[in-house]
């Protein structure tokens, strides 16, 4: 989801403002990013990836890579509250204002992660929650009086224009009048899909379609089987095919 986000956002920003360059971590995942973000006609860099202690002697050129754009502003796209810390220190010490988008948000329980957050946010000018529950979570452990503003995440309306939802119902639901709920989740605990499958219970007129993966896959998975409704639940997997 937040590569996603990141890719609509290079797409539509307005090249006579913008020159966008996507900055990633040179692992397997953001090589597959800054490859579709290449096929947009956006430049791509690699920058210094070790975490941790090991992270700060790569810092200065981290910085210097920065400075290298003539960057005014490094976004920041965050799928947990303690990332990209060095990204921020380094556009600090190339005299670039750091934002961030937060995608998701997590308990901080160990005093030395709350304490990570507030220092982070401190190198942080504005902080973008992509819901109102994120906003919450971060007025919470972000310094008082730092600026979180809310800006929901957008799709692409026009890849779902020309989609065929009668040849999806037919391969799901067969040629039964049954009604097609389609939930588009990874399957992680914190998106509830437990409770929906336990509605479905409830409804046996109703087919439950899951696309996603995740770690709760095979609970999930167990849970239908075991209320019985194993045939009216049905697991796509991971679908690049959501139109």
């Amino acid at each position: 989801g937040a590569e996603k986000m990141v890719l609509i956002t290079l797409a539509c920003l307005d090249r006579t403002r913008w020159r966008p360059v996507l900055m990633h971590y040179p692992n397997a995942a953001a090589a597959e990013l800054a490859g579709a973000a290449r096929d947009l006609g956006v430049e791509t860099r690699a920058v210094p990836g070790a975490t941790g202690v090991r992270g700060i002697p790569e810092l200065p050129r981290f910085a210097a890579a920065l400075r290298a754009e003539s960057a005014s502003i490094l976004h920041a796209h965050l799928v947990g509250p303690l990332r990209c810390t060095k990204a921020f220190i380094a556009a600090r010490m190339a005299g670039i204002v750091p934002v961030a988008t937060q995608h998701l948000y997590g308990d901080l329980p160990r005093p030395q992660d709350r304490l990570r957050q507030r220092f982070a946010a401190s190198l942080v000018d504005t902080y973008i929650a992509v819901s109102d529950g994120i906003a919450r979570e971060l007025r919470a452990h972000v310094p008082k009086g730092a600026k979180v503003v809310v800006i929901r995440n957008a799709i692409d309306p026009t890849r779902f224009r020309a989609a065929d939802g009668e040849a999806v119902r037919r391969e799901l639901v067969g040629d039964t009048g049954r009604a097609l709920v389609l939930v588009l989740a990874r399957l992680h605990e914190r998106k509830g899909v437990t409770h929906l499958i336990s509605a479905v219970e409830s409804l046996p007129d109703v087919v439950l379609a899951i696309a996603g993966d995740g770690p709760e896959m095979d609970r999930l998975s167990r849970q239908a089987a075991k209320a019985g409704i194993a045939d009216r639940v049905r697991f796509l997997g991971t679908r690049n095919d959501v139109p």
